[in-house]
């Protein structure tokens, strides 16, 4: 069970118990957005990221590093390709319950969408 919903995605976002890594490039999150409280660490940096010292981590990316038994270490992309490369490096590392959410930014804002609809 290496991928989470929407709604369970939706869920932790609302509670903030989750650790959210956005791993497209900034440029692209500066032209499409991102989800609420989610942090850039683009994808090629993820393998070296994940071997940080926690102080390091946190110096870098201004939040605290995932522990290998974190239970909402989440990563997405903008389509799922990537967030699946990183999952698999954390995977490898020894993050058990890392996953990813597959439908990516474009899954997300489409769900998003869809949502705003229905409330009006």
């Amino acid at each position: 069970m290496d991928e989470i919903s929407y709604e369970d995605l939706v869920s932790l976002i609302e509670t903030k118990n989750i650790q959210l890594f956005d791993v497209r490039t900034p440029e692209e999150i500066a032209k499409y957005g991102k989800i609420a409280h989610s942090v850039n660490v683009p994808v090629h940096e993820i393998r070296d990221a994940l071997q940080m010292s926690a102080e390091a981590f946190q110096d870098k990316y201004s939040v605290a590093k995932p522990t290998m038994d974190s239970q909402h270490l989440i990563f997405h992309c903008q389509s799922g390709k990537r967030s699946r490369m990183a999952l698999d490096a954390a995977l490898q590392l020894g993050y058990s319950n890392a996953r990813h959410y597959r439908q990516g930014f474009l899954g997300w804002l489409q769900r998003q969408e869809n949502t705003n609809n229905e409330m009006k």
